[in-house]
């Protein structure tokens, strides 16, 4: 915080970045009292980022505390963003919580917030390491649904690799259309 004051009496702007990269470096090693009390800072200056509070606690293990910042947006009236459900949905996935990830990933499609094409990538090839083709299918189906033909072919590869489609059946546009639909 000494820091941070000098930083602005000699007219320094002290940005979000400034804020989280102190932040992350302060759960990194466990100051989790210095940590609340930069936070507490970030919110009188109004440069709260839920985003980095998340990652922060992600980047340092605290899986269950990202989760509380995430839960608590909707009762403080804020929405998330996609950047929001990218976070948790991928560290998810790094901490193998598929069935987790899956569910914060349907959030996102309920408020059009879709995470991008990596994140949802790695939360496909989890469900189907897990076996649970079904999501992985479903997943794939309400993506397709959501962005266009030229980023779809990204999906039609992974399909394959998966082993969730046929490459005979991957290559052929009516069978593309029936294995969405069915």
């Amino acid at each position: 915080m000494k820091i941070l004051k000098e930083m602005e009496d000699k007219k320094i702007e002290v940005t979000d970045v400034t804020f989280t990269t102190v932040l992350d470096a302060l759960y990194k090693k466990d100051m989790d009292d210095e940590a609340e009390k930069l936070w507490n800072e970030m919110v009188k200056r109004d440069a709260i980022s839920y985003n980095f509070l998340m990652t922060s606690y992600c980047k340092s293990g605290k899986i269950d505390e990202a989760k509380k910042v995430y839960e608590s947006l909707e009762g403080m009236g804020l929405h998330a963003n996609a950047a929001t459900y990218r976070i948790l949905v991928y560290y998810l996935c790094r901490n193998e919580d598929y069935e987790g990830a899956h569910k914060v990933f349907k959030k996102s499609v309920e408020f059009q917030k879709i995470p991008d094409f990596g994140t949802l990538k790695l939360l496909v090839e989890g469900l189907v390491m897990q076996g649970n083709r079904k999501n992985a299918k479903g997943l794939i189906r309400t993506v397709k649904k959501k962005f266009p033909p030229s980023f779809l072919n990204a999906w039609k590869k992974v399909k394959v690799e998966l082993g969730l489609v046929s490459e005979s059946v991957s290559s052929d546009p009516v069978d593309v259309v029936q294995e969405a639909t069915g």
